[in-house]
């Protein structure tokens, strides 16, 4: 069951969710794993250095989330200046930029949708318009 009314970046509510998520191991746990999005991975990363007594036996994982968006977020970048300037001209987007700093304003969602957009450009173009050699 979920902890309502709790904060991941407020090191007392981290504590409150480690301590039900440990409620929930057996006796015989030697390993606790706890996979989060990057905040989280964070607090709980500096909750061990913090408290390295009581963590120990924790592995921290970051869930797929993070590691998507910032992929994404190098993409954009990598091919800004050949290709992604030019498709958010055309298409009008003017909110996904060169370098994307972090997740807040909805960047992720917005660089998602801007990169699905030149995805079905790309495989438009290549299905309708490329004859040599022929679609296969």
């Amino acid at each position: 069951e979920p902890i309502m009314n709790t904060d991941t970046k407020s090191y007392d509510d981290f504590i409150k969710i480690t301590q039900h998520l440990t409620q929930h191991s057996g006796p015989a746990c030697v390993v606790e794993i706890f996979a989060g999005d990057g905040q989280s991975v964070i607090r709980f990363k500096d909750l061990k250095k913090k408290f390295p007594h009581l963590y120990s036996r924790w592995l921290i994982a970051v869930g797929g989330f993070h590691e998507h968006a910032h992929t994404m977020f190098g993409f954009v970048e990598m091919f800004w200046k050949p290709l992604v300037c030019s498709c958010m001209h055309v298409l009008q987007i003017e909110r996904v930029h060169e370098i994307t700093q972090n997740l807040e304003h909805n960047n992720y969602a917005h660089v998602q949708n801007a990169l699905h957009a030149i995805t079905i450009g790309i495989v438009s173009y290549l299905m309708q318009d490329v004859r040599q050699p022929p679609p296969g």
